[in-house]
């Protein structure tokens, strides 16, 4: 999901590979139709232009119009699981298969600037200087990508995927981790969980604390470990938040109330 100019929504889809535009006034239209089976995600540049990453054929589209569009960057990757702009106009696209970033000039013309050693990249997120963060599947780790290019990891979590990211104007990375846990750092500082609150319906029974059931336990029940962490300018990160059976899909800082918005499944 995308908000664009003038308050205009687009929502890409799976298994059908369509975009929807929805205006300001809730209704909704076939904006643009992929050849593949999943649109995973859309950004937009300075001059209105969408772009839209697929899978599982992972091309990105540059869409100017209602059903007016074109592959504008096929790399040798299966997926582009999310993209972004940089300060100086370049489209970032992470990708999955051979998991990396690729820098893309107008052109369409791509440039690995990340060759990771997990599966996939599956989120970017953007800081005040310029520079990328980007994290990881397979082991759940966040990488720094300076605006000069110089790679570092900055984090690496006890989880299998890094599958959002925010920051806050202090600094701190939130992340969202989701998989089974494989392994504990001696240097990582817990807190209690984060009391948050919310009116919140709940259509099944559960809570979302800490567990010590193990890693075997919870693959056999078929539940999705997930937890958010806080990491520090410093390099020391926090868990904030943890369950057994919730994976955080999507994460939201509001800088001007000082708060973390985050988005679940499967219970959403």
């Amino acid at each position: 999901l995308l908000l664009g100019q003038d308050g205009i929504a687009y929502l890409g889809t799976g298994h059908g590979g369509k975009i929807f535009r929805i205006g300001k006034d809730g209704k909704s239209e076939t904006f643009f139709q992929v050849q593949e089976m999943d649109v995973t995600c859309l950004a937009m540049d300075g001059k209105g232009a969408l772009f839209a990453g697929t899978s599982p054929n992972g091309k990105v589209y540059k869409i100017t119009g209602k059903d007016q569009g074109e592959a504008f960057f096929n790399p040798e990757e299966k997926y582009i699981w999310d993209l972004a702009f940089s300060n100086d106009g370049f489209l970032m696209a992470a990708v999955g298969e051979a998991g990396g970033v690729y820098k893309i000039n107008q052109q369409g013309v791509g440039q690995r600037v990340l060759k990771a050693e997990e599966n996939h990249i599956l989120c970017l997120q953007k800081s005040g200087e310029g520079d990328f963060l980007a994290g990881s599947g397979g082991v759940g780790v966040i990488y720094r990508l300076s605006a000069e290019g110089r790679t570092s990891v900055l984090f690496e979590s006890p989880y299998e995927e890094i599958k959002s990211l925010a920051l806050d104007g202090s600094g701190n990375i939130y992340a969202a981790c989701g998989g089974t846990p494989s392994r504990t750092r001696k240097e990582e500082a817990h807190e209690p969980p984060v009391r948050i609150s919310a009116d919140v319906t709940v259509t099944a029974g559960g809570s979302a604390t800490s567990s010590a059931r193990t890693p075997a336990a919870l693959v056999a029940s078929g539940k999705e470990p997930g937890a958010l962490f806080r990491v520090r300018p410093d390099g020391i990160a926090r868990k904030l938040w943890e369950s057994e059976d919730e994976l955080i899909y999507s994460l939201l800082w509001k800088e001007g109330d000082r708060r973390l918005l985050f988005g679940t499944g499967n219970k959403g």
